[in-house]
């Protein structure tokens, strides 16, 4: 299917009413009529040449096309805000989180990110202290800075600096 034939009006319709299981509260929060979303779902059936709603006396309910159809939109959707965002901010940032042992945080870490963000005000770093213990994959760490010889389990270790005793 040519996406060009999709209105993007008829997939905001379908994603709030699938949403909210409910043409009028897709309505409200549209800014539209009842009549609208329900015109504008039907039509999106007719493009698609399936049904993704059932129609009851009583509400509406997703069929399994709509099920399958309805995380896809919602990802679209989500990954067209996060990046109109961050168009509005001037530039696409990036997330770096970082686990690191509290007193170099606090006496080696801090004292630099002023330097770090001038060049780099794209990146948002997030520091978390642990205790030179910090499981990378479990707490969602893009990188590990820790004390020791660097031959940690399952790790790629580089040495930054010796440190004095």
């Amino acid at each position: 299917m040519n996406l060009n034939q999709l209105p993007l009006n008829s997939l905001r319709a379908f994603f709030a009413a699938a949403k909210h299981q409910n043409f009028t509260k897709a309505a409200q929060e549209l800014c539209v009529t009842q009549t609208a979303v329900s015109q504008q779902v039907k039509g999106l059936e007719s493009k698609l040449g399936i049904t993704l709603f059932n129609r009851m006396p009583r509400g509406i309910s997703l069929t399994m096309e709509g099920v399958r159809l309805f995380p896809v939109v919602e990802k679209v959707f989500s990954d067209l805000s996060l990046n109109l965002d961050n168009l509005k901010l001037g530039a696409d940032r990036e997330l770096i989180n970082i686990g690191v042992v509290g007193t170099f945080a606090i006496n080696w870490l801090l004292p630099k990110l002023r330097d770090f963000y001038q060049p780099h005000p794209h990146i948002e770093l997030r520091i978390s202290t642990n205790n030179n213990i910090a499981d990378t994959f479990a707490e969602g760490l893009d990188y590990t800075i820790r004390f020791g010889r660097g031959n940690w389990h399952c790790t790629v270790a580089e040495h930054l600096f010796d440190t004095p005793l």
